[in-house]
């Protein structure tokens, strides 16, 4: 009984331990994309009070003319 316990959590630990994931390290445009939206939301009942430029950004904002930034968009 303790012999097969043993085995097994052996080969539990091992299983655990080969579990490898890759991790993806985001570059510098991306964090600022994500900087600028979280800005965006922060204070999202406040829009002129704070972040002015990017009030002004999101109101000028039209989808139709900016569809080819979007991946997917046939």
């Amino acid at each position: 009984m303790k012999l097969s316990l043993i085995v097994w959590a052996t080969a539990c630990i091992a299983v655990v331990s080969a579990i490898h994931k890759d991790v993806h390290t985001a570059d510098k445009v991306y964090l600022k994309r994500q900087k600028d939206i979280y800005q965006l939301f922060w204070h999202i009942d406040q829009p002129t009070t704070i972040n002015p430029e990017f009030y002004q950004i999101a109101r000028s904002w039209n989808l139709e003319d900016h569809l080819d930034a979007y991946p997917g968009h046939e």
